[in-house]
């Protein structure tokens, strides 16, 4: 399994020339409850690295203050979330059951090992960890694909989500 940091998604193999694509687990920090999840391509469309592939609609809660008796008090916030492919392949299929799941119930969210779209790979597709090819893009115009080693190295340098869940404190 190789992982994308610019995007937080991540590829595996699934046969010779196919891919299964999801995102990261700190890129699911950055979504909150998902609303709807629309495919941005169609089956059988090439997409080169930075298109979109699924629009992932999103509504949370965020600390917005506290009140005169330090009650905290919340915000309502929404977006969208984008989930870009980082190599260049075509779109084969889409795990609609776990999309499906995620519209379906409130507090479900995929998980970093849910896999959402499976892609055939572009011909001559090179899996070795940029670092093993010396850095640099996967492939033209593609972002450099990191072992998962290299990976959590990169994400342990990053701020949490907006939707991370706060670390455990140690009571002395």
């Amino acid at each position: 399994m190789l992982f994308c940091a610019r995007m937080h998604v991540w590829v595996k193999r699934a046969g010779s020339s196919r891919a299964r694509l999801g995102l990261t687990a700190h890129g699911l920090e950055h979504v909150g409850s998902i609303d709807n999840v629309a495919a941005a391509a169609a089956l059988g469309s090439a997409l080169r690295p930075h298109d979109e592939l699924l629009s992932i609609n999103w509504a949370g809660f965020e600390i917005s203050g506290a009140d005169e008796l330090y009650h905290t008090t919340w915000d309502n916030v929404d977006g969208t979330a984008a989930m870009r492919v980082p190599v260049p392949c075509t779109l084969h299929r889409l795990n609609d059951e776990a999309i499906d799941m995620a519209k379906r119930f409130e507090l479900h969210r995929f998980s970093e090992r849910t896999w959402l779209a499976e892609v055939e790979l572009e011909h001559g597709f090179d899996w070795a960890p940029a670092a093993a090819r010396g850095g640099g893009a996967c492939a033209e115009g593609g972002h450099a694909l990191l072992s998962e080693q290299a990976y959590g190295a990169h994400v342990h340098t990053l701020e949490p989500g907006r939707f991370a869940e706060p670390p455990e404190v140690e009571w002395v």
